[in-house]
């Protein structure tokens, strides 16, 4: 006890704490009690045996294991070395008897987990364990060579590709095994065959399969000078071009279709000849009837004469099996260019405006058909190796249905052309020709068609001038005759008419000058402001105009109508005056234009300026050209000829108006105001005017 109490003595007491052992001896007992349980034994079940805290138990059992490599702590449990060769030997003679064991089986029979027993397999195989691990399985050597006994006579008794995994369901074959023996037997010839493909789509195809396919196809492509892809993937070939090109060198592989040099020679010494002679070849009768329209065209494109001729733009594909040549093409566009006088010189092609709309609406198409960034990047592609397709019917929308008949008969009359000229040529070719062709036939007639009608064309716009010209002029004169009404803004009221009326009449001079010179100018420029271009006139046309452009920034309209007519007598333009009837033609029209647009308006500033211009010209049949600032002047000059209580409603809504205007960010309330009050002020003119139009 003595040595117990001096630290001298190291013991380990007992629950009951009336016995004590030493760490040494607690170890003597854990092996010996591992011992009696033959091998294995768990942790827990030590503690009621030896009748120690678990803790001393743990940290004990953990020192044998250090120390000892025989014996191991597994999930709780001390396990020995002599107790796992033990399972190994179950395992084996277990093994033996039954030729297979699968991991999982044995882990639930010794109550492990599969990835230990593997462990414990893999280290004793070939000593203890006489087998084969393929996965989870086990194998012996006479089970392996049973089923590679079997594998082999069901293979060899094969003749036609077939499905890995039919074999595997018929034969109820283990997959890890089978594929393991399997290789085995191809690599050492003991099978006759190849697997294409892996996995669930994996095939095996005999030899004497691909010997048999392999003679018909040779037979095959001797005979016809061609394979096409999709037989190959009937016989099962997975990649047929990869295949064609890999046996039969010097061939051609298309979309669809592998061709000989056979053929490639026949075709390409034809299109040679006609590209020579300056002629055309249909290549097709010469080519197999399986090719595609694709499939030819890319045929010619790879004949060497093409390829050379292509260099030099000379040579053209037509319809995917028609070749030419440019120089071929160039005298047919000559034919045309001609055959379009003649019939002009005769009479044939009428002066109608139709005629050239059609033109230039056929050319406008072609341009955006070339200017189209996917079909310019195919014409570079294939520069000097050109194709034309027909156009597909309908393909532009928006078009009248008598358009598209009147341009399919202009394209029907210009291929009935072509055909007398190419009498052998058949019609699929004439037309791929016209198609080709199509820009340049349209340059061709746009360009005569032009040149015929320019004159009509100029006529029409003189006309177009004149009538603008006179309608401004006309609306000049109503309104000045207007100002004097107005004595209190008569000044103000003529520089308005100045920097309006008599401004727009000033532009559409200059403009109609610039288009019959031909001035070339700032466009943007020439719409906002044509007055900056004068200067660009000839001289002899600016110094017309300078006078009248100076008189839009003097004080009166008279001295600009004066200028006005110098000018309408050197440039030989028509003004026309009008007297009293015309005059109250054009003071009805007027009016009713301003009530039509009074109907439509909703904008209280706007539709308040157009009442008060309408309520005076219907009191007092004169037009008045009025800016805002003026409309208290008016406004006052019809207190006479309206009610007391109307004259009071405008004025009410005018300094709705004012405020409207004056304010940066008018009120909701007001804005409420001029759209309650807008259908009573309109109610002014547009009510009266109908019970008008009931008394009369």
């Amino acid at each position: 006890m003595k040595l117990i109490e001096q630290g001298e003595l190291e013991v380990i007491y007992s629950l009951s704490g009336r016995e004590y052992l030493t760490p040494k001896q607690l170890e003597r007992e854990i092996q010996d009690e591992l011992l009696q349980h033959g091998g294995r034994v768990n942790i827990t079940e030590l503690q009621p045996i030896l009748n120690v805290d678990f803790n001393h138990i743990q940290r004990k059992v953990d020192d044998i294991v250090r120390k000892n490599r025989s014996i191991q702590l597994v999930e709780g449990e001390i396990i020995s070395n002599y107790y796992l060769d033990g399972i190994a030997e179950e395992i084996n003679e277990s093994l033996q008897e039954s030729g297979e064991t699968r991991l999982g089986d044995l882990a639930r029979r010794f109550n492990f987990s599969v990835e230990y027993i593997q462990a414990l397999v893999e280290r004793r195989l070939g000593k203890i364990i006489h087998g084969k691990l393929e996965g989870e399985t086990i194998y012996t050597e006479a089970f392996v060579a049973r089923v590679a006994a079997r594998i082999r006579g069901a293979f060899t008794a094969i003749t036609k590709p077939t499905p890995i995994t039919s074999v595997l369901a018929k034969f109820d074959f283990q997959e890890n095994l089978f594929w393991t023996v399997f290789d085995d037997l191809l690599s050492d010839g003991r099978v006759n065959g190849t697997i294409q493909g892996r996995t669930d789509r994996a095939m095996f195809v005999p030899n004497v399969f691909s010997q048999a396919r392999q003679a018909w196809i040779d037979s095959f492509f001797s005979q016809n000078g061609y394979m096409d892809y999709s037989t190959l993937e009937k016989l099962q070939i997975a990649a047929p071009r990869t295949f064609l090109e890999g046996k039969y060198k010097g061939g051609v592989a298309l979309k669809s279709v592998y061709v000989s040099p056979k053929v490639m020679s026949a075709v390409d010494g034809v299109s040679s000849e006609a590209i020579k002679a300056d002629s055309w070849i249909d290549v097709a009768p010469i080519a197999p009837t399986v090719l595609t329209d694709e499939d030819m065209y890319l045929l010619l494109q790879a004949c060497p004469s093409i390829v050379q001729m292509g260099k030099n733009t000379n040579a053209i594909i037509l319809e995917h099996h028609f070749v030419t040549s440019k120089a071929f093409l160039d005298s047919c566009l000559k034919k045309y260019d001609q055959n379009i006088k003649d019939k002009i010189e005769k009479g044939l092609i009428k002066k109608t405006d139709k005629d050239v709309s059609q033109a230039l609406e056929s050319k406008q198409e072609v341009e955006e058909e070339e200017d189209t960034p996917k079909k310019g990047r195919a014409k570079r592609a294939t520069k000097g190796k050109e194709e034309s397709k027909p156009a597909a019917k309908g393909k532009k929308g928006g078009r009248s249905d008598s358009g598209k008949e009147d341009k399919g008969a202009a394209d029907k009359e210009t291929i009935e052309d072509f055909k007398k000229w190419l009498e052998d040529a058949p019609d699929e070719f004439v037309e791929s020709v016209v198609t080709h062709l199509k820009s340049s036939l349209n340059s061709i007639k746009e360009q005569a068609l032009r040149s015929l009608f320019v004159s009509q064309e100029t006529k029409q716009k003189k006309t177009n001038f004149d009538e603008d010209l006179n309608t401004i002029y006309s609306n000049i004169l109503l309104f000045q005759k207007g100002i004097p009404e107005l004595k209190e803004d008569e000044a103000f009221l003529e520089k308005h008419l100045l920097k309006t009326l008599c401004t727009d009449l000033t532009n559409l001079i200059i403009t109609n000058q610039v288009e019959y010179n031909m001035i070339d100018v700032d466009k943007a420029k020439l719409s906002t402001n044509p007055i900056s271009i004068l200067p660009q006139l000839p001289k002899s046309v600016s110094s017309i105009l300078e006078k009248m452009v100076q008189s839009l920034s003097g004080k009166t309209t008279e001295a600009f109508l004066k200028e006005l007519d110098g000018v309408a007598e050197k440039l030989q333009y028509q003004l026309k005056k009008f007297d009293k009837k015309k005059e109250r033609q054009l003071l009805l029209t007027h009016r009713q234009a301003l009530m039509d647009q009074l109907t439509k308006e909703t904008n209280g500033s706007t539709a308040f300026h157009l009442i008060l211009v309408i309520l005076y010209l219907k009191k007092h049949s004169v037009m008045v050209h009025v800016p805002g600032r003026s409309l208290s002047t008016l406004l006052n000059k019809l207190k006479a000829d309206v009610t007391e209580p109307n004259f009071n409603l405008l004025v009410e809504y005018q300094g709705l108006v004012t405020k409207f205007l004056t304010q940066k960010q008018p009120e909701p309330q007001l804005l409420t105001s001029l759209t309650d009050k807008l259908p009573a002020i309109k109610e002014l003119v547009l009510g009266k005017e109908e019970s008008e139009g009931k008394n009369e």
